[in-house]
């Protein structure tokens, strides 16, 4: 009698509790094996002094050309229009501009992004310019 009882618990353990847990389990490592989610970017070299800004017959500032890029998890960044190496990645609070973390190694960089949610700002520093871009996150 007692065994019967251990049996009916164990299959009861099992259908309720750990299947529904092993499904969750799996539905959830399914969304690592998910395409690959990109994020697409738009960088403007910063304008770092005065003499460096390009001014416009009537006084206003106009800004550079544009550097467009993709952020993804298996491509890392690639930009359509722009081939310099970049030494640095920054992640800034988009309304200070204070930087709170940077790094020197893009796939370091790109791990961190997709563990982020929110608006971002984004500031590349390379050997002659540093771009400077703004990356939304759901």
């Amino acid at each position: 009698s007692n065994i019967n009882f251990v049996r009916i618990t164990n299959l009861y353990v099992m259908r309720r509790i750990v299947l529904p847990l092993f499904f969750i389990l799996f539905s959830l490592s399914l969304g690592y094996a998910m395409p690959d989610t990109n994020y697409d970017g738009v960088f403007y070299e910063e304008q770092t002094s005065p003499e460096d800004e390009d001014v416009e017959p009537e006084g206003e500032r106009s800004l550079s050309q544009p550097f467009y890029c993709t952020i993804s998890k298996s491509d890392g960044l690639t930009f359509l229009n722009f081939y310099g190496t970049i030494k640095e990645y920054l992640i800034e609070d988009p309304i200070s501009h204070i930087p709170y973390i940077s790094f020197i190694d893009e796939s370091a960089f790109i791990d961190f992004i997709f563990l982020e949610t929110g608006e971002h700002r984004i500031k590349l520093i390379t050997e002659y310019a540093t771009l400077v871009g703004y990356i939304s996150i759901p």
